[in-house]
Order: C-alpha cells, then structure tokens, then sequence
C-alpha cells in the first residue's frame, strides 16, 4: 500500500464563472455575496468584470472588445444585470461563444436569448403591492417617481427595449387601483439621477404634494429623498398627508426619517436560484421571484 500524490488540477480545468455585475452596490452585494459563497462549495471560480460594459460614456466599439475578451476567457457561465444600459445586441451577436448566459435582477433586452436564463424581480407585483399599500393609507391620488426613459436611438444601439421593468410596476399600480373599484389617477416624474434637471424634481413633487392628500410610489430608494425634502418644505405631516413606497429595501430606508417603507425584490433568493441555474446547468429558464413589501413609518 502507498499513498499517491493528489493530481495538481490543471488550469484550463477550474470552473469559472465571471460576474458582469456590480459587486458592491447596496441591491447587488447582497446577490454577490450569495453567489459567491454557493459558488464556492461546488468549486467554482467567480471573476468580478467590473462595469465598464454598461457605462454610457463608452462607445460602442470599446464595449465589444470586452465582450470578445470574455468570450475567449473560458467562462463556464456569465451572470449579468441586465439593466436598460447593457450592450445587449453586442451580446448577441457573441452568444454562441457562452457555454451559459443567466440574466438577473433585470432583463430589458429587446433581442431573445432563448439559451439563456432569466431570473428576475416580479416587477409587475412590485407595483402591486406598493399601490395596495398607498391605497390602504387611503391615498388615492399617486405619483410615480422614475427614471427617464431611453431615446428611441440609444434603444436601438443596445438593442434595449423600450418599455422597461418601471412600466411593469406602473402596471402593477394600476392593477392594485383597477381591483379597489378607482379610476387611477397617477402622476408620472422621470429623471436622470445623474442629470441637471434633478433640480426641478423637487419642485414638482412639491407641487403636486401642495393640492392634497396623496401617496408616491418611488423607482428607488433614493428617489424617495426629494419626496421627503418637499414634505418639509410644505411642513406636510408624513402618514396624515402623504404616504411613501421605495424600492429594493436598501439602507436608505434606515436612513431617512421617518423609515422609509420599501419592497424587496429578494435579491438573496435570487442570487440562489442563480448559483443553482450554474450548478446544475440550467438551460432557458424564466423565473420571477415574488417581491416582499416591508412596511415602515410612512
């Protein structure tokens, strides 16, 4: 009897999986976290990408010679979110090269990927529920504070759809007031967080805040926070006169005061349904996970 020298595993054998996601956002770091210590037991190697891919001031071209990289790296699976902002038609036009592509969180590509899996946030219910609750505050009137949509041509280019996850929730809302026997009566804001004309969101919350009692249903946490600056200003008592609902339950909601009521998307059910899609090889799954209304002070 003799004891034999464990064979060294070879390089090109490891089983990588490269995260083409933000690791350390508030939402993504709990899916991260999930994925990487499942990932773990079943030997597999995660590689952050960084997100460079999906930030806007990059052209196209320097955005293609990444997925190329990538698609070359010997990826066993590439897990990406699949925000508004993603080079989808780029992807597609490199898919055959991806052993498994698993969309998460988001899917707003307007190209099919019938090979790839999509577990997502059930965006339609968030709405729901966040219009069940306003409506349950006896707020009648709404206000829905989202992002700005996509020029028809940046659309294109990316091969994003048009009608985004934001218009499911609207949706959902509509839904919620539809089943309480109202006509809905929504108010829409969209904005770019990162825009000039941020400065007038304010102003405008402000006044529709100022013609009576009503609920606001924000894309967002921190889209919440110009809702609570025009409250102030108005001196308008939060509950009695205005009723607020974020979204994805991130430590805004802790920060703010009062505590801001948000949904949860279970982002760490779906960072398991993910590690389980690589694991065991899934193929052309859709899966929405069911959203969780957490209720605070307003």
């Amino acid at each position: 009897m003799f004891v034999k020298e464990p064979a060294k595993t070879k390089k090109n054998d490891v089983k990588k999986v490269g995260l083409l996601m933000p690791i350390k956002a508030d939402l993504y770091q709990n899916i991260a976290e999930v994925l990487i210590h499942t990932l773990e037991e079943f030997d597999y190697e995660t590689v952050p990408l960084g997100t460079k891919i999906v930030t806007c001031k990059f052209p196209l071209e320097f955005k293609e010679e990444y997925i190329k990289k990538y698609a070359t790296r010997g990826f066993d699976s590439l897990v990406i979110n699949g925000d508004r902002y993603f080079p989808y038609k780029l992807l597609h036009k490199y898919k055959e090269q991806f052993a498994q592509l698993n969309f998460i969180a988001h899917h707003e590509s307007a190209l099919d990927f019938p090979e790839a899996n999509i577990i997502t946030a059930d965006y339609e219910k968030v709405g729901y529920l966040g219009g069940k609750h306003l409506l349950k505050q006896d707020k009648k009137r709404i206000l829905f504070v989202s992002y700005a949509s996509l020029s028809p041509e940046l659309a294109r280019s990316l091969g994003t759809r048009q009608c985004c996850s934001d218009e499911e929730v609207l949706t959902g809302i509509k839904t919620a007031i539809r089943e309480a026997g109202l006509k809905p009566d929504i108010h829409i804001i969209r904005y770019n967080l990162k825009s000039p004309e941020v400065t007038t969101v304010e102003a405008q919350i402000k006044d529709f805040m100022s013609h009576g009692s009503c609920g606001i249903m924000a894309m967002g946490d921190s889209r919440a926070l110009f809702a609570y600056h025009a409250a102030r200003k108005l001196s308008l008592p939060f509950g009695e006169h205005c009723s607020i609902v974020g979204l994805f339950n991130t430590p805004w909601t802790q920060i703010f005061s009062p505590s801001l009521t948000s949904i949860s998307i279970n982002e760490r059910e779906i960072g398991r349904l993910t590690a389980k899609a690589i694991y065991e090889g899934w193929k052309g799954r859709k899966i929405k996970v069911a959203p969780e209304l957490i209720v605070r002070e307003t």
